[in-house]
C-alpha cells in the first residue's frame, strides 16, 4: 500500500512519523520526570507541614511543663520551713503564673498529709474534705480573668494525678474533654509531685488548652492540598484532633479498620518520621500521609504525633494538568509540522517532479518523432539537482 503512494506523500509520511516518534518520546520522558519530581515535592511538603505543627504543639506542652517545674520549686521553697500551708500565698503564686501563660487554662495544687490553716476558704475543700486549689483563666489572651473554682472530688480521680502520686514522677494524661463547673474544655493534664523533706505531700498540675490547636488543625484555610487533613494523635494512636469530630477520643485503629492505621501506630511507637500510604476511614480515599512524632518535653516518657495527609487524586491534580498541557502542545506542534512539511513537499518537490516528468514526456515524444518540436519548461526557482 505504501509503495502505491505518491513520492511526496511518502516523504511527508516518513518525516511526520519520525517527528511524531521523537515528540512522543520526549513528552513521555518529560512527563515521567515531572511526575516524579512533583510527587517527591508533595511528600516533602506534607513532611514539612507535619514538622511545623509538631514544633508548635511541642512548644506548648514544653511551656506548660517548664512552668509547672518552676511553680513546684517555688511552692516547695515556700512551705519548706512552715508547719502548715498558707493557702493565700500558694494561691498568689498560682494566679500570677496562670495569668502569664496563655497555654494553660486551669492550674491546680492538691495537698495531702499536710496541716492546713483552719480559716481555709471552703472552695479549696472537696466534699470529702480534701484540699484542692483549682484556678481557671477565663481570658487566656489577656491579663486578668483568673477565678477560683469550687474543689470537687471527681477532679482528683484523674489517672494522671494518681500516677504522679503513686510513681512520684511527673505524669501526663491523654487529650480529652474536661467538664469543669459546667464548662467543657478540650485539654490535657500534666501533674508533678511536690516533695517536702523527701516525702511527697501533694501534686501541682495544669490543664493545657488544645482548643486553639483544634481550630488551627481543622481550619480549611490551612490546607495545602484539596481535601487534606491534619491529625493530632496522643500516645498509642489516640485521636486528639480530627476534622471528623466523631473520631475524637478513639484510637485510630478503632476509627479506621484499614491496615494502614496499624502501620501508623507502629510508626508512632517506633518514632519513625516518614511518608507512607494511608487510607482514610471517613471516605475510603487513598492518601499520602506524613507523620512527625515528638516528645512532649526533653526526656519525656510520652510522645504525640502530628499526621498530615492528602488524597492521591489531589496530589496528582497538577500532574494531570501538566501532562494534559504537554499532550495538547505536542499535538499542536505535530499538526504545525505536518502542515509545513506537507505544503513544502507539495510545492517544492512534488510539483517540480511533475514538471520534470512532463518535460521528459515531451522530450521523448520529440525524439520519437511524435512531435515536430517541443518546448521544455525550466525550473528557475532553485539551483539543486531537480533544476
Amino acid at each position: 500500500m505504501f509503495s502505491n503512494l505518491k513520492i511526496g506523500t511518502k516523504i511527508v509520511g516518513v518525516v511526520i512519523s519520525i517527528v511524531m516518534l521523537g515528540i512522543i518520546i520526549l513528552a513521555s520522558i518529560f512527563s515521567i520526570q515531572a511526575s516524579n519530581i512533583l510527587h517527591t515535592e508533595a511528600d516533602k511538603l506534607l513532611q514539612i507541614n507535619a514538622f511545623r505543627y509538631a514544633n508548635i504543639v511541642r512548644g506548648a506542652t514544653e511551656s506548660v511543663y517548664s512552668t509547672l517545674l518552676g511553680v513546684e520549686d517555688t511552692i516547695k521553697n515556700t512551705i519548706s520551713n512552715e508547719n502548715s500551708i498558707d493557702d493565700t500565698e500558694v494561691q498568689n503564686i498560682l494566679e500570677g503564673v496562670l495569668d502569664s501563660n496563655e497555654k494553660i487554662a486551669y492550674m491546680y495544687v492538691h495537698f495531702f498529709n499536710t496541716p492546713i490553716n483552719q480559716n481555709t476558704n471552703p472552695k479549696l475543700l472537696t466534699n470529702q474534705h480534701k484540699f484542692l486549689m483549682l484556678l481557671h483563666d477565663t481570658s487566656l489572651k489577656t491579663e486578668g480573668g483568673v477565678q477560683l473554682v469550687q474543689a470537687y472530688d471527681a477532679f482528683l480521680q484523674q489517672q494522671s494525678i494518681n500516677n504522679a502520686i503513686s510513681t512520684q514522677k511527673e505524669s501526663i494524661g491523654k487529650p480529652q474533654i474536661f467538664n469543669i463547673n459546667g464548662e467543657e474544655i478540650f485539654a490535657y493534664n500534666i501533674a508533678i509531685p511536690i516533695f517536702k523533706n523527701g516525702n511527697i505531700i501533694g501534686v501541682v498540675g495544669a490543664l493545657g488548652s488544645l482548643t486553639h490547636f483544634r481550630g488551627e488543625l481543622t481550619d480549611p484555610k490551612r490546607s495545602i492540598f484539596k481535601d487534606d487533613q491534619r491529625l493530632l494523635l496522643g500516645a498509642e494512636g489516640l485521636i486528639a484532633v480530627s476534622p471528623v469530630s466523631k473520631f475524637t477520643g478513639k484510637s485510630i485503629s478503632e476509627a479506621n479498620p484499614h491496615p494502614s492505621a496499624k502501620t501508623l501506630i507502629q510508626l508512632q511507637k517506633d518514632k519513625i518520621n516518614t511518608v507512607f500510604d494511608f487510607t482514610r476511614a471517613s471516605d475510603g480515599k487513598k492518601n499520602r500521609a506524613a507523620i512527625a512524632t515528638f516528645d512532649l518535653w526533653d526526656n519525656s516518657q510520652d510522645a504525640w504525633s502530628i499526621v498530615t495527609m492528602a488524597p492521591v487524586d489531589s496530589i496528582q491534580m497538577p500532574i494531570t494538568k501538566l501532562i494534559t498541557t504537554i499532550a495538547f502542545i505536542s499535538l499542536f506542534v505535530i499538526l504545525v509540522i505536518v502542515i509545513i512539511v506537507f505544503v513544502y513537499i507539495n510545492k517544492a518537490v512534488s510539483s517540480r517532479i511533475v514538471n520534470l516528468q512532463n518535460n521528459l514526456l515531451h522530450f521523448f515524444k520529440f525524439i520519437n518523432h511524435e512531435t515536430k518540436d517541443t518546448i521544455l519548461s525550466k525550473d528557475t526557482k532553485s539551483n539543486d539537482e531537480l533544476s
